[in-house]
């Protein structure tokens, strides 16, 4: 079984509660293991994308490869189940409060940590149903440097060097084309900080 046939399996136990609460899941709801848009750095747990996202009108859920704890994977998935149940209309708010509280969430809802025990035990209880997750979590190790901004301003550092104030600012080269280099507090022209 693959993590997402296991985490589909999970969909379908969750179906009935959304059908007793008179929010019906969608017919197809996709579910795969892989990073939110915010990329390997996010720290969001998962991600539903509406149906007008997707070009053949299904709701998508994301759940981040760094979650380990199959309890908190069970819940994040349940999370955004509601989401898709409202297709992404009411936030964490509204329609999206009040199942989330009917099902066993704890303000604040925007995190699916925020549990009731009862919820807590029923969600160990899917687990042995489901078995354990076909799933070791991935540890987003980024190479020196990888995914860092680029840095696109040089900051320059003037000094007041015939000055015994020294006095010392920043600024940029863009800045000295269009205004000029400054003076020192004493009056004195300020010079490019030489190594």
């Amino acid at each position: 079984m693959t993590r997402e046939e296991w985490l589909q399996r999970a969909v379908e136990i969750y179906r009935p509660w959304f059908l007793d609460l008179g929010k019906p899941l969608p017919e197809v709801v996709r579910v795969s293991i892989g990073f939110t848009s915010g990329g390997m750095r996010s720290k969001a747990r998962a991600e539903c994308w509406n149906s007008v996202s997707s070009t053949d009108g299904t709701n998508e859920i994301f759940i981040s490869p760094t979650q380990d704890d199959p309890v908190q994977i069970v819940a994040t998935l349940l999370h955004e189940l509601i989401h898709a149940a409202d297709d992404c209309k009411s936030g964490h708010k509204g329609e999206f409060m009040k199942m989330a509280k009917a099902l066993g969430f704890l303000a604040k809802f925007t995190d699916s940590a925020n549990r009731t025990e009862e919820l807590n035990e029923t969600l160990s209880q899917i687990l042995k149903t489901l078995g354990p997750m076909p799933h070791s979590p991935l540890v987003a190790l980024v190479a020196e440097g990888a995914g860092k901004k680029k840095q696109t301003t040089r900051m320059l550092k003037l000094v007041a060097y015939d000055c015994p104030c020294e006095y010392s600012v920043r600024t940029t080269r863009q800045k000295l084309e269009d205004i000029g280099f400054p003076l020192c507090p004493h009056g004195v022209a300020m010079k490019e900080e030489t190594p």
